[in-house]
């Protein structure tokens, strides 16, 4: 997943039907992502690096998330972020 600095997601992986400049315009690719954990720390830590492990009601499963702030400490293009089950 890719999101904006703001949390817009950009591109989602998971939803592959949805990823289009349209559906990137009107912002509807994925719900905005900018509470998730680990892309917030990501934000808001200096290193740029943000961690999460919860459990996914819709996997019925834990999941892993690893993100990355693309760009430099509150000064980013946005939020890379990575899920491992």
């Amino acid at each position: 997943m890719i999101t904006l600095a703001d949390g817009t997601v950009v591109v989602d992986t998971g939803k592959s039907a949805n990823n289009n400049y349209a559906t990137f315009a009107a912002k509807a690719v994925n719900e905005n992502h900018n509470s998730r954990v680990a892309i917030m720390l990501a934000q808001t830590h200096e290193c740029g690096l943000g961690v999460e492990t919860k459990y996914s009601s819709t996997d019925k499963s834990n999941e892993k998330y690893v993100a990355i702030r693309l760009g430099a400490y509150l000064d980013s293009a946005g939020t890379a972020r990575l899920s491992m089950k």
